[in-house]
């Protein structure tokens, strides 16, 4: 009979070892595939791999095109600072030419207030005066110039400063006065 302390020498070195060594190879077995064991599950990472490229390929061409459409608007924004640069010069220039405008305008109201003061103040002198010398001063002038003095005279002294003028520049001064 075998005793007991053999029993467990035998279990020890040969069962022990036997067992743990078919589990290791049992669960290398199933991890590669070789045999299937149903406690254990193995997902198939190729798949996923797979998966996921072509997860990165779209984001990738997603990217692309938002890059594109990146470039598509910094051209965009570059034209549309052009445009308003260009406008904005533009603006510049109006206004420059409006400055300048308001001032010939001005100048040329300032002319034409001492023009007609100046009209005004000779329309006074003759007025003073007698038609007779009224009317030999006048006819020196031009038409359009004694009209403008008129403006300024009533009309009974218009009317004595014509009588004492030539008939013909008279009628031709009221022609033009009509």
């Amino acid at each position: 009979m075998i005793s007991i302390p053999r029993i467990k020498a035998i279990f020890y070195i040969v069962l022990v070892p036997l067992l743990i060594g078919s589990v290791i190879f049992t669960l290398l077995a199933g991890s590669l595939g070789i045999i299937k064991v149903p406690f254990l599950k193995f997902t198939d990472h190729n798949e996923q791999i797979e998966e996921l490229n072509k997860q990165i390929s779209n984001y990738e061409d997603t990217i692309t095109s938002l890059r594109k459409i990146i470039e598509n608007q910094k051209e965009e924004i570059t034209k549309i600072k052009q445009e308003y640069l260009k406008k904005e010069q533009e603006l510049l220039s109006r206004e420059r030419e409006l400055k300048e405008f308001e001032l010939q305008l001005k100048e040329r109201e300032e002319n034409l207030k001492s023009e007609e003061e100046r009209l005004e103040n000779l329309a006074k002198n003759l007025t003073t005066m007698r038609a007779k010398d009224a009317a030999a001063i006048l006819t020196h002038m031009p038409d359009e110039e004694i009209i403008k003095i008129f403006n300024f005279m009533t009309s009974q002294k218009v009317s004595e400063i014509l009588s004492a003028l030539d008939s013909q520049r008279a009628a031709a001064l009221i022609l033009k006065m009509m």
